[in-house]
């Protein structure tokens, strides 16, 4: 193996070499870790010998750029920026990658991160005074940024910002923001980057500010380079709305049941005043961010725009764009421009402020409809808000997260007359201080007290005492509140924890089950690329128990029924939170959610599960599972009706995937099993075969089966100690399975031939042949009968005397005939075998026609 091509160290995502290896006899093994995570783990056939492992789409994909909040400085883009370490067999590669790319192949991406800003924007900018402004720059080495800010009357220098090597920095430098650390008015600033030793690294951007026109657009997006742009489009803006409605006809009058609404915003960019510029203008086309500087950030997208330059002619770029966030309801703001009278913004130093006047104002009392004059960052316009939403937002964003874990060990809140008191202190309370106020009200009333939000009363006592019903009956009809509680029915909008929860001593779930670690989602936040924070229900799951790499799927209630919705977790927080990006971007994770893990996509240890279906009627147990698709190959054993789980089962008839059946990849059953034939009633026992029979397998046990090498026999000896007896056709503690073990004899004259009537002394033998069924027994015989039929039954009996106790083997010779034997009449040579075992005699007879 020879490695030809390889990543740059640093690079560009849009510039990173491919992996290139010659040499290779068959395939070779790739990973990739990013964040100590393997994103890749495959094997590559090699094509003559060479493998190419492309690289460009796999690292872009894991890399992103944010937009700062308004209130930073500078940001750190740490998703932008990644390490990777690739492993080839053995060998080990690390190389960093940063989000964006250049064209120019020919410079290396290490050589331009050191000397350009991540930006293609003309190097003189003009900007307006409410146009946010960002300048990126990777820090190869540890440097600073520079500023030099130009007054009327001169100038002055000074460190903008300290950057730390190896990461990439997005830094505000919008007039503003430049503009309040001088606390003076700046007609123009120029940013540059130096190192350590004062040298010059990147060219000098200036920014130079322009009159402000109500009539201008700006847009924010992210360029190529992986930096932040914005942009100001003087042309022509134009809002088009077009609606369609659904409309219903009942009873002959037809109405709009829905209305669909588009609306769109068409921007003309006015005159581009350069090929440059157009080429830099391309960047905010093919953005996959960008943003409408409308007051806050309004995300939007393009649907399609097709724009030329022409040299030597006036240009300009006309597009239609959508908000990313459309709704069908508005609101009117009744005095956009005009201020109140008494309020007055005058410039000082052309620095806005408001005036030190507000004594002449009136005195306003603290009430929801009252309203203060606000601004957002990058708008120069005035707007209102009222306190009442502000008091709701500080109390959703703060007090709503108070623990307030301390306060509920107080546990004591008593009546005294009509007084409340909280640890023997009164509370103030609108009825209690006024008797008469408290007469004829009902408790509801009473509960409506002026309590902060940092007691906590105890109600235990209180409910018991005061919340009856006079017509309460215990049981299932009645009702009650107290230490003991009866209710006909209770709602709970969030969930409900108890120690224990009894419904007619029966456990009531849904139509499946899936046994492994989980959770319950109690909020979800959107982050960037697909992704989605959720915050777990404390009590749902505990620390350790998700990982990363984790497949996990729930069944959730949509608005059109249920559906199955699968994520993977791909971050596990320290703060009882996760990080979750969903299969299908349609279907996200959503509070209330319950979800449990199916697999992991690379760690083999949680790649197990069991799960209980009764709309499949199955239960399986699941190992391998390391995709979101699971196949009968990850079904080590399915109990239940098998349907369509399992493809292929060779020789299982259609119907029986209709009925209960168990399904093992590696099959081990214990104890008795019973085959049940297809008629429905007819059972047999399956027995536990146990190959040809020796000495060495003994004992055998009641159902055990053997070969002897001609008949199968089950063993019928239902000692607890077995039995160490050879099966054979007449054993009492083995039975027959299959083969025939009846009793047969075969006789053959084994050599010679006589001339009857010489009485040539020609000798040959006649020998017997004992089987059981095909298995020859002689051995087993016991005695052996030998007799004649010549019809002279002197002559008989004689030679039965002397001739009837050989074994398997007859004499013949001429003594056997007798003298006055004619040659027409049949001499019958006769055998008889019989066999004594446990007080049974088995014989078995034949003869031989010896004429």
């Amino acid at each position: 193996m020879n490695i030809l091509q390889q990543p740059d160290i640093l690079s560009f995502a849009g510039n990173v070499n491919d992996f290139v290896i010659e040499d290779v006899t068959k395939s070779l093994t790739f990973k990739l870790s990013v964040d100590d995570a393997v994103v890749v783990n495959e094997v590559y056939v090699a094509d003559g010998g060479m493998v190419r492992v492309p690289m460009k789409d796999i690292v872009d994909c894991f890399l992103t750029i944010s937009i700062p909040q308004a209130d930073l400085d500078y940001m750190i883009q740490s998703l932008a920026v990644k390490k990777f370490k690739a492993e080839i067999e053995q060998t080990e590669f690390e190389f960093t990658v940063v989000k964006g790319g250049i064209s120019n192949v020919a410079e290396s991406s290490a050589v331009f991160l050191k000397t350009q800003w991540l930006t293609l924007q003309p190097q003189e900018k003009r900007i307006m005074t409410h146009q946010p402004e960002y300048l990126s720059y990777y820090a190869v080495e540890t440097c600073s940024v520079k500023i030099t800010v130009y007054f009327p009357d001169g100038s002055a220098n000074e460190t903008l910002l300290a950057l730390e090597m190896g990461n990439l920095h997005t830094i505000d430098v919008s007039y503003l923001k430049i503009s309040g650390k001088f606390e003076r008015a700046v007609g123009c600033y120029d940013v540059w980057v130096e190192n350590e030793n004062g040298q010059r690294l990147t060219y000098v951007q200036r920014y130079i500010l322009s009159p402000s026109n109500t009539d201008t657009n700006v847009y924010l997006f992210e360029n190529t380079l992986g930096g932040i742009d914005s942009v100001v489009f003087t042309g022509k803006f134009t809002e088009k709305i077009q609606t369609e409605g659904t409309v219903t006809t009942v009873l002959e009058e037809s109405t709009d049941s829905d209305i669909d609404l588009n609306f769109s915003c068409e921007q003309n960019t006015g005159f581009i005043p350069s090929i440059d510029y157009a080429r830099w203008l391309r960047s905010f086309f093919v953005s996959k961010q960008r943003y409408h500087v409308s007051g806050a950030l309004r995300r939007i997208y393009l649907r399609e725009s097709e724009n030329g330059f022409t040299i030597n002619s006036l240009n300009d770029f006309t597009f239609e764009f959508f908000y990313s966030k459309q709704t069908k309801y508005d609101v009117v703001t009744r005095n956009r421009d005009d201020l109140p009278h008494l309020l007055e913004f005058p410039e000082v130093d052309s620095i806005p402020f408001l005036a030190p006047r507000l004594a002449e104002f009136p005195i306003a009392v603290v009430a929801d409809d009252l309203m203060l004059p606000v601004q957002y960052t990058f708008e120069n316009a005035w707007r209102r808000i009222s306190v009442a939403a502000i008091t709701r937002v500080a109390s959703d964003e703060a007090i709503d997260k108070i623990d307030l874990s301390a306060y509920w060990k107080k546990t004591e809140l008593v009546r005294e007359e009509l007084y409340l008191k909280f640890l023997d202190k009164y509370i103030r309370a609108k009825f209690a201080d006024d008797s008469d106020l408290w007469d004829g009200h009902a408790f509801k009333d009473y509960l409506d007290q002026a309590l902060r939000t940092t007691d906590s009363p105890e109600f235990v006592s209180l409910l018991a005492n005061y919340l009856k019903s006079k017509d309460f009956v215990s049981g299932l009809s009645g009702y009650k509140v107290g230490k003991d509680t009866e209710v006909e029915t209770l709602k709970v909008r969030r969930f409900l924890e108890v120690v224990e929860y009894l419904v007619n001593q029966i456990s009531l779930i849904g139509d499946e089950v899936i046994l492994t670690e989980g959770g319950e989602i109690d909020s979800v936040e959107i982050l960037e690329n697909g992704y989605y924070k959720c915050e777990l229900r404390e009590e749902s799951v505990r620390a350790g128990e998700l990982k990363v790499g984790d497949i996990c799927m729930t069944d959730f209630k949509l608005e059109n029924g249920f559906r199955k919705i699968h994520f993977e977790i791909t971050k596990v927080g320290n703060d009882n939170t996760i990080e979750v990006y969903p299969e299908d971007p349609a279907y996200p994770p959503r509070p209330l959610m319950t979800f449990r893990r199916r697999g992991n996509f690379t760690d083999e240890t949680r790649q197990n599960s069991i799960r209980l279906s009764s709309h499949d009627q199955i239960i399986e147990m699941l190992s391998g599972v390391n995709s979101y698709d699971v196949t009968w190959k990850n079904r080590d054993i399915l109990i239940g009706k098998i349907k369509d789980l399992i493809p292929e089962i060779k020789g299982l008839p259609e119907r029986a995937r209709q009925k209960a059946t168990f399904f093992g990849q590696n099959m081990v059953l214990l104890g008795n099993i019973f085959q049940v034939s297809a008629d429905g009633v007819t059972q047999e026992r399956v027995p536990c075969y146990k190959g040809l029979w020796t000495i060495e397998k003994a004992p055998f046990f009641y159902y055990d089966q053997v070969t002897d090498g001609y008949c199968r026999y089950t063993c019928v000896h239902e000692g607890e100690e077995g039995t160490m007896e050879e099966p054979r056709f007449d054993s009492d503690v083995w039975e027959v399975a299959d083969g025939d073990t009846a009793l047969n004899m075969k006789m053959y004259n084994n050599t010679g031939s006589w001339e009857f009537w010489d009485r040539l002394d020609i000798l040959f033998d006649a020998s017997v042949e004992v089987f059981a069924g095909n298995k020859p027994i002689n051995n087993l015989v016991n005695e052996w009968e030998w007799w004649l039929e010549t019809g002279d039954a002197e002559f008989d009996a004689a030679w039965k005397a002397d001739h009837g106790s050989r074994t398997d083997t007859q004499h013949v010779d001429g003594s056997t005939f007798p003298t006055n034997i004619q040659a027409s009449s049949p001499v019958l040579l006769w055998c008889r075998a019989r066999i004594y075992n446990n007080g049974k005699t088995n014989t078995s007879e034949g003869y031989l026609n010896l004429q």
